[in-house]
This record gives C-alpha cells, structure tokens and sequence, in this order.
C-alpha cells in the first residue's frame, strides 16, 4: 500500500510491506516525484517538530500540553490577560482597596480625598486671581490646581517661573485619566477619580511642556492635552532694592543683606533674611559683596541678585 504526503528535504518516511512496517531516511528526497532508493516507493513525510513535541508532552504541565495542541489558545490567552489587568483597576478602586483614608496624609495633597466641588472652587479661585486675558494663568511657587475631566484639563495652559518649585495637584471628576509631561524627558502619574494626585517639578530651562493624558479614557483620549509654559522669572515684575550681603546659608537657601528702602514695597532694613530662589543663585556671593537683587512680589523671595562694581 502507497502513502504519500508534501515533500521535506531529509525527510522521515516509512511505507507497509508485506513483511511489516519498515522506516526509511532518505537524505536527498527533494521533490513530490523522488522515490525511495531502496524500496522504490514515494515517502510518507513526518514533521520532525511534531515528533520532538510528541515525545516532549508526557512530561509537561497540562496547561502547557494544551496550549501546544491548539496555537490559537496563545491569542486567547493574551486577550485574557491584557483585558484582565485593565478589569483590576476599577474592582481594586470599587473595593477601596486603593483608596486612602479619607483625608490623605495632608490637606489636598498628594492622596488625599477630597470632593469635587470643593476642588473645582480653588481651580476657580486659582483662574480668577492668577488668569491672563490670553485664557491661560501666570501661577506663583507652590501649589497648582488642577481639574481633570473628558477631555479636557482646567486649566489648561499653565504658566511657571523658571526655577520655582510647584506641587501640581490633579483631581479626576469623572474617570481614570494620566498626565505625562514631555520635554526633553517625560514625568508620568496616574490620576484616580476622587483623588488628588501631587506631583512636584522645578522646571529649570524656559519654553513649552506638553502635558498629554496617558490612560486611556475614552473615545477622545488622544487630544486630551494641555501646555505648560515656562518663563524667565526675572521678567516677571519684581520689586529691586541695592544693598550688602552679610550673610550666605547655600544649605538653607537663603541670604542675609543689609538694604535700602525698596520703593512700594518695603523699607530699609538691616539682617533681613531672604529665601533664594533657586538656591544656585547663591553661588559665588560672599559677605561683604554689593549687590542688585530683585524680590518676586508673590513669594517675597529673592529670584534675582548679582553683584554691583564697588
């Protein structure tokens, strides 16, 4: 009786005689017409792969047995898998198993609780007493409110001064959304519903951050966005005043001068203590030095100071 199957290169065949069942290697089959030299007949062909995995499978697991049965489970699985992971975030938050105690570990801060109204009520007060004619707001060193929604986040062009430190404070009122903020690197968080997630950045070189939503959240997910642009602080109108430093504290950053009157702004004084911001602007200032400095009107801190020809 003839068998016959697809051709392989050095393929395994065997074929039945009378006499029994006989296996043949016949290392030059090369074609669906190359027969066997020493019996004459056309090869059976066997996938050499399928016999190393059907000697391998009586010592495997069942789930790895299965899964060699049928290629198509991989998909299955994968699919399990990638949608399983996404299905734990919202159960773990219906569980309150990552929600904080309500509160958080500080007022409005990073993890805290807090509702959505009174949320919204600082991001209007924030855009009433910091907004710009140009819809964005111009913020001072600390805290900045953020509300975040379907698509959108309020506000959403954002300036900073070069060199400040801020706490960015977001708060979800509806689902699971991001913010990655992207320049020549990129600072990632995840922002919960009902909770308020801080992230603290110092934007050191002027220009334009994107902040993009990196959880997925909905039809328009992709044009979520919104820019945060950072400014020179020295052009920023400051409060400038001439006088002697007394004292440099780099550790602390901050700088003791002996003034004059700063006109509008304060009167002369003598062992002022000042908070340099940033602290670099403390390098090379030594006691004794003249110097012109400049004090944001926002903070009282000193963003300017550079020493006066004697």
């Amino acid at each position: 009786m003839l068998r016959q199957s697809l051709p392989l290169r050095g393929a395994k065949h065997n074929h039945e005689k009378a006499q029994g069942a006989y296996d043949h290697v016949d290392s030059e089959a090369q074609g669906s017409e190359s027969l066997c030299r020493g019996c004459g007949h056309r090869p059976l062909h066997v996938d050499e792969g399928k016999i190393v995995r059907r000697r391998l499978q009586p010592f495997l697991p069942l789930p790895v047995r299965l899964i060699m049965k049928s290629p198509r489970i991989y998909l299955v699985l994968a699919f399990l898998l990638a949608f399983g992971v996404l299905a734990l975030i919202p159960i773990w938050y219906a569980l309150d198993a990552i929600k904080p105690a309500e509160g958080g570990h500080e007022e409005h801060g990073g993890g805290a609780t807090v509702s959505v109204e009174e949320f919204e009520s600082k991001v209007e007060a924030q855009m009433e007493k910091y907004g710009l004619p140009d819809g964005s707001v111009r913020l001072p060193p600390g805290d900045v409110y953020i509300l975040v929604t379907q698509f959108v986040y309020v506000p959403n062009n954002i300036r900073l001064k070069a060199g400040a430190l801020y706490t960015l404070l977001f708060l979800s009122k509806d689902v699971l959304h991001g913010a990655s903020l992207i320049k020549t690197r990129s600072l990632n968080s995840v922002i919960m519903p009902g909770m308020v997630t801080a992230m603290t950045v110092r934007p050191m070189q002027t220009g334009e951050i994107l902040m993009l939503c990196n959880e997925y959240c909905g039809i328009r997910h992709h044009a979520m966005r919104a820019k945060i642009i950072v400014e020179e602080a020295a052009l920023v109108g400051l409060y400038e005043g001439d006088g002697v430093v007394v004292d440099v504290q780099p550790q602390k950053g901050r700088v003791v001068l002996n003034h004059g009157e700063i006109k509008d702004f304060m009167a002369a004084m003598e062992g002022m203590s000042y908070v340099a911001d940033p602290p670099t602007l403390l390098r090379g200032l030594k006691p004794g030095d003249k110097v012109r400095f400049g004090i944001d009107p926002d903070t009282g801190s000193v963003v300017k100071i550079a020493p006066v020809d004697k």
